[in-house]
């Protein structure tokens, strides 16, 4: 899972995450906005062809991300709203700066383009839902409670008091949980194995460090790894 909620500001969000965790996030982004477009057509419908990217079958998360984006209009543009910070910030952080009478010939990330097709080509999705108070404070008003695609044990508890004092049925803090399974899926990450054969032709096996990198960023300050 590479779609992590580390701030109900999706600008803030895309700047915590590392670089693979941003390219990654960008990718998975633009593959659960295009499965919700092929929800919206039957199964020989000539425009499934025009969708970008194909059909997932196997990845739990994106169905996840996908039935919750398919719930209302708010739900979908948020992922578009997150999507395109992750690409802002994917250039931010990886185009050259471009001098003066040059070509520009700063890299882009293939996905990109198939975030703004989603944002140019909106799906016929119910505008309200019911429930839509109850919504970890994402945007209160406006979007359904997102999901905490995570294992249970890094879920963290929201403050009893304020769900009390404002009506909401769930608590968990989806901020401080996504921050806690990010952290520790960094952490995983620590280290790279690899197998290479040297001179003699024989396998060897290898492990080297791997750091997160933050380009042009500092690490985030809640981040302990």
């Amino acid at each position: 899972m590479t779609i992590y909620i580390l701030d109900n500001d999706p600008e803030l969000c895309a700047q915590y995450l590392d670089e693979r965790s941003l390219t990654s996030c960008i990718k998975d982004i633009a593959q659960v906005l295009c499965e919700v477009h092929r929800y919206q057509y039957r199964v020989y419908d000539k425009r499934l062809d025009l969708i970008p990217l194909k059909h997932i079958f196997s990845r739990k998360d994106i169905k996840n991300w996908t039935k919750w984006a398919r719930q209302c209009r708010a739900n979908y543009m948020y992922l578009v709203y997150l999507g395109l910070a992750c690409a802002e910030e994917w250039n931010y952080r990886f185009s050259k700066p471009i001098e003066l009478h040059e070509p520009c010939n700063h890299k882009v990330h293939k996905f990109i383009p198939i975030i703004s097709w989603a944002r140019d080509n909106v799906p016929d999705l119910p505008i309200a839902m019911a429930d839509q108070h109850n919504n970890y404070d994402l945007n209160i008003g406006v979007t359904t409670p997102p999901p905490l695609v995570m294992p249970n044990k890094y879920l963290i508890q929201d403050d009893k008091l304020l769900c009390e004092m404002f009506g909401v049925s769930r608590n968990y803090d989806l901020v401080l949980s996504y921050q806690n399974y990010y952290q520790e899926k960094l952490r995983q990450q620590k280290w790279k194995y690899y197998s290479k054969r040297d001179s003699s032709g024989e396998m060897q096996h290898y492990r080297s460090k791997l750091e997160p990198v933050w380009t042009r960023r500092n690490k985030p300050e809640w981040l302990e790894i």
